[in-house]
């Protein structure tokens, strides 16, 4: 068994997912022998959870102050926004579709905060899963990706869909 331990921007320490090998996983999933091969990740404990939910939600606000004050965005407003990244990642509120909520999320945010699209990376729940917080705030770092052009005047662009003037009321399209 592998447990993460998360560093908090206030010094503490928390526990993130837990990561089960061989006869761990066999025991959690009710099988009577080890199999090496078979790898499983267990969810924080609640509280951590919680915790570490709160902190990234936390980070995510102070981005919005930022935003909101008017400062552009810097190098420390990215770091924060990994950061954030990897706590709920580490501290996912449900097991079945939390990758999904957690992608359409970050996506949301950044959007709002940075004025750019993001594009996830494919992996990152497992890169963010089994990384240590140093490896993927790096890894996040260097290969978040922005989906095309950026900034309000390319967002809107990219957003805005045509519209028939005429439509339908529904019946006649058959």
């Amino acid at each position: 068994m592998l447990q993460n331990q998360i560093d908090l921007p206030d010094q503490r320490r928390v526990n993130g997912n837990l990561l089960l090998r061989g006869l761990a996983v066999a025991h959690e999933r009710g099988i009577p022998f080890a199999i090496d091969e078979l790898y499983s990740t267990k969810t924080a404990e609640h509280t951590d959870r919680w915790t570490l939910q709160a902190e990234a939600f936390g980070l995510l606000a102070d981005l919005e102050e930022r935003r909101s004050a008017g400062q552009a965005p810097d190098a420390e407003a990215r770091r924060a926004f990994v950061q954030a990244t990897y706590y709920l990642y580490q501290g996912p509120e449900f097991v079945r579709g939390g990758d999904a909520t957690i992608r359409t999320l970050l996506v949301a945010a950044h959007a709002r905060v940075f004025d750019e699209a993001l594009k996830v990376m494919q992996d990152i729940d497992i890169r963010a899963m089994t990384m240590s917080q140093r490896d993927f705030t790096k890894y996040a770092v260097q290969n978040y990706a922005l989906a095309g052009p950026s900034g309000p005047a390319a967002t809107a662009q990219q957003t805005a869909a045509h519209r028939p003037q005429e439509r339908a009321n529904g019946l006649e399209r058959g």
